[in-house]
């Protein structure tokens, strides 16, 4: 009896659909078998990772060690990993937890020197620096001698003598934004004072590394906490820093982008890298014609010799990407600390009560900025001091690469070419070294026995990685807290614990601008028309 599919077909018909039926149980068949060994796959990697990995005896999340997922959903969609990690050590009671798959944390302060100190064999871990995107800035060299040779090519633009030849410029833009402020005083209008922090830093940085600001604070029409476009595409790239890390694809679709796009995701981009790009044309124009540069040295002066003297053309995109790494790195680190040390005083009013106590007997010297003077004062020293250790200027990890013989942490042994890391709240928040760690105290700092804890001031790092800009912030922020604290009076507005919370994006963000209402200039006088 004939199958009633093959009474209503013809016998060519039939064959064809019994053959694309064998066709369709066939990719079946091959597509379980795909699934079954991609599972069998991924259960084998797995399980190697947790159990039997070189890591695999140090205590951990299994997420972390299993997949890197674990760690980027924490630094992605939550508040950053760093937050997880000084209670993982406590959880596991343990000096080394396992963070990663080859990755590691130290929980002790007593490494910090070990895996950071002048001389170390623990390398920078490239496999994190340079997915940064910023392909050719200091930043991310990681190869010791390499990072020697170049900081020995820019070294001399961040001497303590080349930042006190700044201040008087610095003083001319901290007067302007003074006035700005003052002016929103008088109007009733509040300050975003985090704002004026940025602009400052950023044109002082730009003042030392170029050779003049980039003019944030004299911009014509707006007041000095102005949102320019150099801050909204600085926290647009910061905002997916995270993604580049991890997924490399994000920087090449970045690159492939138009200039219209590139424009809206990052404002202003575009016309700071065809400025600094014309900056550097005239330069080696200049050099190689055999005229004699100008003026104090700069980034592009020095670099464009120490390149032409090795026969070597400097390229436009790698020299860019570091330009913006200086400027990028001041701005943000110095304003950040100057934005937690007024959030600090405001919210301690006998700390501020000392501190301008100290600073009225010596306005003398702060009305005429004189930095070297205003350095002096012990209680802003010490304000200072616990300022940039509470500010925790790096949330991240900083890893670093274990040199091969290995280091041992407590009862474990970390074999050579894992990843190690420590965050810094491990060493400024420890109670042993800080005891009432997590309160802002900056009589810590002016005891006797103080000077103990300088060993332990690590907000700027140590050894040949330590911040190359640290002189210039310094200064910075010994003038900007005395000029503004000794001037004005003033109190937090509409900002609270929850808005200085920090978010890591490799670099530390609030959660909303910190913002303050001017309630008195007491320099009104000095400066009445």
């Amino acid at each position: 009896m004939y199958n009633s599919t093959f009474s209503t077909l013809g016998f060519g018909d039939y064959q064809e659909f019994k053959l694309v039926k064998s066709l369709h149980a066939d990719l079946n068949t091959l597509w379980k078998v795909f699934i079954t060994i991609f599972a069998i796959y991924l259960t084998s990697k797995y399980t190697y990772r947790v159990y039997f990995h070189k890591l695999s005896g140090i205590p951990g999340p299994p997420l972390a060690a299993a997949s890197h997922l674990y760690e980027a959903y924490l630094n992605i969609i939550a508040d950053g990993y760093f937050k997880r990690l000084l209670p993982m050590h406590r959880h596991y009671n343990s000096p080394v937890v396992r963070i990663g798959t080859n990755h590691v944390h130290v929980g002790d302060p007593q490494y910090y020197h070990t895996i950071y100190n002048s001389g170390s064999d623990f390398i920078k871990a490239g496999e994190i620096y340079e997915k940064l995107g910023i392909d050719g800035s200091m930043l991310t060299i990681c190869d010791p001698e390499e990072h020697r040779q170049y900081r020995s090519i820019v070294v001399s633009l961040f001497s303590r003598k080349a930042s006190d030849d700044v201040v008087p410029i610095m003083g001319r833009e901290i007067r302007k934004a003074a006035q700005s402020m003052a002016g929103q005083c008088r109007t009733g209008t509040h300050t975003v004072i985090c704002r004026v922090f940025r602009a400052l830093a950023a044109d002082m940085t730009s003042q030392l590394v170029l050779g003049k600001p980039l003019g944030l604070i004299d911009t014509v029409g707006v007041e000095a906490d102005h949102y320019h476009d150099l801050m909204r595409s600085v926290d647009a790239f910061t905002r997916i820093t995270w993604f580049r890390i991890y997924y490399r694809v994000v920087n090449w679709a970045i690159i492939s982008l138009p200039t219209g796009a590139v424009n809206l995701l990052q404002p202003g981009l575009i016309a700071y890298r065809q400025r600094f790009e014309a900056k550097l044309q005239k330069t080696c124009k200049e050099f190689d014609s055999g005229k004699a540069l100008e003026g104090r040295d700069t980034l592009f002066s020095l670099m464009v010799q120490s390149r032409r003297k090795v026969s070597q053309q400097i390229d436009s995109d790698r020299f860019f990407n570091d330009v913006v790494n200086y400027i990028v790195a001041g701005m943000e680190a110095t304003s950040y600390v100057l934005t937690f040390a007024t959030y600090f005083l405001l919210t301690n009013p006998a700390c501020l009560a000392k501190m301008q106590k100290e600073l009225f007997e010596s306005q003398e010297y702060v009305e005429r900025m004189d930095h070297r003077e205003i350095m002096k004062l012990p209680y802003l020293t010490a304000v200072v001091k616990e300022s940039l250790r509470l500010s925790n200027t790096v949330p991240g990890h900083l890893p670093r690469i274990v040199p091969a013989s290995g280091m041992q942490i407590g009862d474990y042994h970390v074999p050579g070419g894992t990843m190690v890391s420590m965050v810094h709240p491990v060493v400024e928040r420890s109670e042993e070294i800080f005891p009432n760690a997590h309160q802002f105290l900056p009589e810590r700092w002016t005891g006797p026995d103080s000077h103990k804890l300088d060993k332990w001031a690590i907000a700027f790092s140590k050894g040949r990685r330590q911040c190359i800009g640290m002189n210039l912030a310094n200064i910075q922020l010994y003038m900007i807290i005395a000029v503004f604290f000794c001037r004005f009076e003033m109190d937090l507005f509409e900002t609270t614990a929850a808005d200085v919370d920090i978010v890591d994006q490799f670099a530390p963000i609030m959660k909303a601008p910190v913002k303050i209402k001017i309630l008195k200039d007491r320099w009104a006088h000095l400066y009445a028309e």
